[in-house]
């Protein structure tokens, strides 16, 4: 089922381009370790792994335990799939919408600190050879 309202919609429409935004925070964070690390395949690989079980693309999260879901739900992995079709499939509402899309944004909000730290702390570490 689709969202029934402009305010579902918005709502959905928000979760969505923040999952979309918190995705490619993680890959580019992932990406910036490169000035640190000759091979990062490993380390995208792991990130990886645990973004695409704990996201929902896998399985839905809903068949999880309660008690597993609980700690999942404090990772951003959830955030970049399965919170934005719960909201879209109309299966989350006042409280809980509210909590998820408070830390689906703390968690935006942390990638993106987190990848600008990186970039700096890189740009300081990065030397150029070659002619």
């Amino acid at each position: 089922a689709l969202p029934s309202g402009l305010a579902a919609w918005l709502v959905s429409l928000y979760s969505v381009v923040m999952a979309g935004v918190l995705q490619f925070l993680i890959a580019y964070s992932v990406a910036l370790l490169a000035f640190w690390m000759l091979e990062i395949s490993t380390v995208r690989f792991i990130v990886y792994s645990f973004e695409y079980f704990f996201s929902g693309h896998f399985f839905p999260l809903s068949f999880l335990s309660p008690q597993i879901r609980a700690v999942v739900n404090w990772t951003p992995f959830p955030y970049e799939m399965y919170f934005p079709i719960t909201i879209i499939m109309g299966n989350v509402h006042g409280r809980e919408l509210i909590k998820g899309l408070t830390i689906q944004t703390g968690w935006v909000m942390l990638a993106a600190f987190g990848a600008i730290f990186l970039w700096r702390k890189g740009l300081g570490h990065y030397e150029a050879v070659g002619g």
